[in-house]
């Protein structure tokens, strides 16, 4: 799995402490932090010694209230890095039409923890989809000219999304309307060759009345799929298909079939289910809404 690089830049030493222990403890093993550094002209030493990393945390109201070295000077030194950026009140910023030029994420400062390793996990997916990419030769995607500039609200808790996350996948997907989605969704003119996620994905998924879901989605590279459920303990199967489509960049896959309306967030070599709110599914069984492809 190819290792992904962070760096941090505050002014506030506590701030980058905290993040720094944040991700040490509490990231995946492939996660490796280059460097935290104040913001400053040893931004340009960090780069020089370490290389530029593939996401940036940067405190927000300390970069752009600074000056002469703000975010226009990183956006300048750190041109391949995805900016991830904590700020005091993202709902206040005047400047989220920045993100796009920045590549942003912009994300509370006094988010949950749980909510922003989540907000981290969709910059490294996007990280780790766009070096795929590369070693096939095909483009960074839109990724590299733009990934989310959504604000993202983090005061809240995540357990009453996961308290949610049951049933069946159909069920799951279907309580967020169809019409919001399809209002909500961002598509992408990306050229993306379906080879590179095509095949074969498995899950165990938790089951309300029964032991459990095995499910099974075959995704072809003509923009179809087929799917599979089988009730175990209920001696119950269904069969399902239809056609599906990239958004957000070509960053998730949206099944759509007779009873189907899925999101998945695409990984390496894995599709992480999306709740209704398409975020990605959290709490004890989130390892269990795991698709992961057969060799």
């Amino acid at each position: 799995m190819n290792r992904i690089t962070v760096g941090i830049v505050s002014n506030n030493r506590r701030l980058r402490v905290a993040y720094r222990l944040l991700l040490e403890q509490e990231g995946t093993s492939n996660i490796t932090i280059l460097w935290d550094t104040l913001l400053s002209e040893d931004v340009k030493t960090c780069q020089t010694q370490y290389g530029q990393p593939d996401i940036l945390l940067v405190d927000y109201e300390g970069a752009h209230n600074q000056s002469p070295f703000g975010l226009e000077d990183l956006k300048l030194i750190f041109p391949e890095s995805s900016f991830l950026l904590i700020c005091d009140d993202c709902e206040k910023s005047r400047d989220r039409e920045r993100g796009v030029t920045l590549r942003q994420f912009l994300v509370s400062k006094y988010c949950s923890v749980q909510t922003l390793l989540s907000a981290i996990s969709k910059a490294v997916l996007m990280v780790m989809l766009s070096k795929k990419q590369l070693r096939t030769g095909i483009a960074y995607l839109l990724f590299l000219c733009f990934l989310f500039t959504s604000c993202v609200d983090l005061s809240e808790s995540r357990d009453n999304g996961q308290e949610g996350a049951t049933g069946t996948p159909t069920e799951q997907q279907g309580q967020a309307g169809n019409s919001a989605a399809q209002n909500d969704e961002s598509t992408t003119d990306v050229s993306v060759n379906p080879s590179e996620f095509e095949g074969t994905y498995e899950a165990t998924l938790p089951c309300e009345d029964c032991e459990s879901i095995h499910q099974t989605i075959v995704i072809n590279n003509d923009q179809t799929f087929r799917m599979r459920s089988e009730y175990l303990g209920k001696n119950e199967k269904l069969e399902d298909n239809g056609r599906y489509k990239l958004i957000e960049n070509a960053s998730i896959i949206h099944l759509r079939g007779t009873d189907t309306d899925l999101k998945l967030q695409i990984g390496e070599d894995k599709l992480f289910q999306l709740d209704k709110d398409d975020e990605i599914i959290e709490g004890k069984d989130a390892h269990r809404y795991v698709y992961t492809k057969k060799e």
